[in-house]
């Protein structure tokens, strides 16, 4: 049975780790010098392995044989509700545990718990809005509260979502996973967050990158006893309540109306692109907003009469139709990502715009004060030996210039 567990845990974090090099199966097998045979039993968990070959996988992969031998924490307050039987769903869960371990680690190393004062705040003073309340109500209620605890002016834009975050103590952890049935999760404080994971899959656009990271928010504010790593069942209610939440966070009903009508004089494509930059969402954000301000006033059959008017002057505008849902017209472009992500865009915001930074400025300063090794580096930032040693390197060339 022992051997049985070993087996399960090697093979889970074969496929987690694989994943995070970008790596087929047949290709970590040629790195590893192994049969492909071989190599996809052990993914498997179907065999037994000796010693000299695990450790040949573990080079090929840089990391160490105690990375491959060690469980990944066991998460239970996750919200995580993924589409289509999502394949992946339990190395998304070990992933994230494994980072947020290594996340609250350095946290406990640095004496730098910004957590603590979120969660005491959420349990102390926040005012869970009423539940008779109408789902938009109870979104736009807990926005307000939240913006107000960041300090963050009733004028303000969110320009910087993940750095927002992490400096009031909810870690963000951009993930990367093949699949757009999958945009995000969430967990609460009793498993070291509050976390948010993001999925910064190439084909999902920077727009949706930021307003899951704003949805994430919004059901730790306001659904913290869903947060079983078991369930799977989608409440609708939670998710509108939480899409208001991030719609009302990211873009205030008043902020929004000024800027809007601000933007009077100009054409109508470009008064949605001027908010949806301004913003930092979709277009389709911007027109949701617009459609459900006016059926709030009572107007009738907004969606069908707005979306003509959209198309008519997007088609005016650009000489050509809107022919997919996921299409984002003048978008975020993400280049300037750790990575690049580019989704098919005209005109993609950058990835700057969505860039984590809580974990790494941890991880600088403990290494900095020489208080972990440039393994832990790559282990805590889930990169490559050689990609940590230019990371340091690079610290080390701004560190002679005074930066």
């Amino acid at each position: 049975m022992e051997q049985q567990l070993d087996r399960d845990v090697v093979a889970t974090n074969l496929v987690r780790i694989r994943n995070r090099h970008d790596l087929s199966k047949k290709k970590a097998a040629e790195r590893a010098d192994v049969s492909y045979r071989t190599y996809l039993k052990m993914e498997n968990g179907e065999t037994n392995f000796q010693l000299d070959t695990l450790r040949k996988v573990a080079h090929a992969l840089e990391v160490k044989i105690s990375d491959l031998l060690r469980p990944a924490p066991r998460l239970r307050t996750v919200r995580f509700r993924a589409g289509e039987g999502l394949r992946k769903r339990d190395d998304i869960v070990a992933q994230a545990g494994i980072w947020l371990e290594g996340y609250n680690q350095l946290e406990e190393m640095l004496d730098d718990h910004k957590s603590a004062r979120f969660s005491e705040w959420l349990d102390r003073d926040f005012n869970l809005p009423d539940s008779a309340g109408s789902a938009r109500e109870r979104g736009e209620a807990a926005a307000a509260q939240v913006r107000e605890f960041f300090d963050i002016k009733a004028d303000e834009p969110i320009r910087d979502i993940c750095g927002l975050l992490a400096a009031n103590g909810i870690k963000v952890l951009p993930y990367q996973t093949s699949t757009d049935a999958f945009f995000g999760l969430s967990v609460g404080a009793p498993d070291g967050g509050p976390l948010v994971v993001v999925n910064v899959f190439e084909r999902i656009t920077v727009e949706r990158w930021i307003f899951t990271a704003a949805h994430e928010l919004g059901h730790i504010v306001l659904h913290r006893s869903s947060f079983d790593v078991d369930e799977e069942f989608e409440d609708k209610r939670e998710e509108e309540e939480a899409n208001w939440f991030a719609s009302a966070f990211l873009m205030p009903g008043d902020l929004f109306q000024r800027e809007w009508d601000y933007t009077s004089g100009l054409p109508f494509v470009r008064r949605v692109f001027k908010l949806k930059r301004m913003f930092r969402v979709s277009y389709q954000t911007v027109l949701r907003r617009l459609i459900e301000n006016r059926e709030a006033a009572g107007q009738r059959d907004t969606y069908r009469r707005l979306y003509q008017i959209w198309n008519k002057a997007y088609e005016h505008h650009y000489g050509k139709r809107i022919e997919s849902k996921t299409e984002e017209p003048d978008p975020l472009d993400p280049s300037a990502f750790s990575k690049v992500y580019r989704s098919e865009e005209e005109e993609p915001l950058a990835a700057s715009d969505f860039v984590e930074e809580g974990l790494s400025a941890l991880v600088r300063r403990a290494f900095e004060r020489e208080m972990i090794t440039l393994s832990k580096v790559a282990e805590y930032l889930q990169v490559s030996l050689s990609e940590a040693r230019a990371i340091a390197s690079e610290w080390e060339q701004e560190r002679s210039l005074g930066f």
